[in-house]
């Protein structure tokens, strides 16, 4: 996942599903349940079938990034490359992505690159460069 995923122009729901095209709404909806999004979906005026605009106009940088990790939830790859999750983000949106990301560890290989020390909490070796 790069810094700041590629948001299309279409609904959430869409944007989420290319993690994995054909996946039901359920299985949408359970991977933004896990990427800490729900809560901010069902808010919008028309909650999954909201249409965001190109780069994720409408929504924050923290929003963009838990939709980038609901996608990754929805792949359920078993490895994982993560360019700066965390950046630019205000502290609440960090620690819901920090905390999406630790969930999403479990069981996969991930790497991670990162500059910020934060970023250390979501690792178990760190190779510095």
């Amino acid at each position: 996942m790069p810094q700041r995923p590629t948001i299309f122009p279409a609904s959430v729901r869409e944007n989420i599903a290319l993690g994995r095209p054909g996946a039901s709404d359920d299985e949408v909806e359970a991977a933004a349940h896990r990427a800490h999004a729900h809560h901010f979906i069902t808010r919008l005026p028309q909650g999954f079938e909201t249409a965001v605009g190109e780069g994720g106009h409408g929504i924050s940088g923290g929003e963009i990034q838990r939709l980038g990790l609901a996608r990754l939830f929805l792949r359920d790859a078993g490895l994982l490359l993560l360019d700066e999750p965390a950046t630019h983000l205000d502290a609440a949106s960090e620690q819901y992505v920090h905390s999406a990301i630790s969930d999403l560890a479990a069981g996969r290989t991930m790497i991670v690159v990162a500059h910020r020390a934060a970023a250390l909490d979501l690792v178990e070796r760190v190779i510095a460069l």
